[in-house]
């Protein structure tokens, strides 16, 4: 469901009472939603005018493809040239509009709209027989008072009255739609490079990682110079026993002696050799 506002302004309209003259009507709308957000982008707008407010069809109708902007649109009734409006659509002397969105039925109710198209044809030009005189001259009482050319030839007296005091101020008008934006500019040229900064302050320096897990025992070296000691699992001709050392190793690794009983956690374990010394 959509509602709208709208407003009419008159513009370009030929002072004339022949009907068969075409006009243009300048009308300006709103449309909104159901709770009151206007509708943007990109929408068919469809306005028809009635001679009464429950007509079945239109005495004239015309769409058009809008870009809605906060709601707001305009558009020229009767600037089609292969769709003119005349004032015969408002010889009734009551027009209603509608308004139609993308092709649904009229939003909002019909309205009428007002008196200002409605003074194209006035009464004094109406015949008796309702239909519209089209007059070449007007003579009244035996004198010509309007020429074949439409210009006033009759008497200047009280044609022009005192002029009446100023009238209220009228309302605003819906304000018009923005227009688009203009063409970005092209870049400046870019700026020089401005003076390096300071060097700043050298960072403390960061906390000490965990160490690390001992690597596995390497194989067993050569055999030293001829005064020293040796790691072994028994003691070679020439070196004589010192005792028992204590190694820690990797579990998975080769101990130069005999294992210990005791584990110091899944991955370590005490490895016993003997400490073997010449000289």
């Amino acid at each position: 469901m959509i509602m709208r506002q709208m407003a009419w302004i008159l513009a370009l309209v030929p002072v004339v009472a022949s009907a068969s003259v075409p006009l243009q009507l300048q009308h300006q709308g709103r449309v909104m939603d159901n709770d009151g957000v206007p509708v943007t982008g990109a929408h068919q707008v469809t306005l028809s005018l009635y001679d009464s407010v429950d007509a079945v069809g239109p005495a004239w109708s015309e769409s058009y493809d809008l870009v809605l902007d906060s709601g707001i649109y305009g558009v020229v009734l009767g600037a089609d040239a292969t769709n003119p409006l005349s004032v015969d659509v408002f010889a009734s002397g009551s027009t209603w509009v509608g308004v139609a969105v993308d092709g649904g039925p009229d939003i909002g109710g019909r309205e009428s709209i007002g008196m200002v198209p409605h003074a194209l044809v006035a009464d004094s030009v109406v015949g008796f027989d309702g239909g519209v005189a089209d007059v070449s001259s007007v003579t009244v009482n035996g004198q010509l008072l309007i020429d074949d050319q439409g210009r006033w030839v009759g008497p200047v007296d009280g044609l022009a009255g005192p002029q009446g005091a100023p009238g209220a101020q009228g309302p605003s008008g819906i304000t018009g739609i923005q227009g688009l934006p203009g063409p970005q500019g092209a870049t400046g040229p870019q700026g020089s490079p401005g003076p390096r900064g300071a060097t700043g302050p050298t960072g403390s320096t960061g906390s000490r990682g965990p160490t690390g897990f001992q690597g596995s025992g390497g194989s067993t070296g050569a055999t030293g110079p001829t005064n020293g000691c040796v790691l072994r699992s028994s003691c070679p001709s020439g070196y004589s026993s010192r005792g028992t050392a204590g190694i820690l190793m990797q579990a998975s690794g080769s101990c130069p002696g005999s294992w210990g009983g005791s584990w110091v956690d899944s991955f370590w374990r005490w490895c016993h050799p003997q400490l073997c010394c010449r000289g």
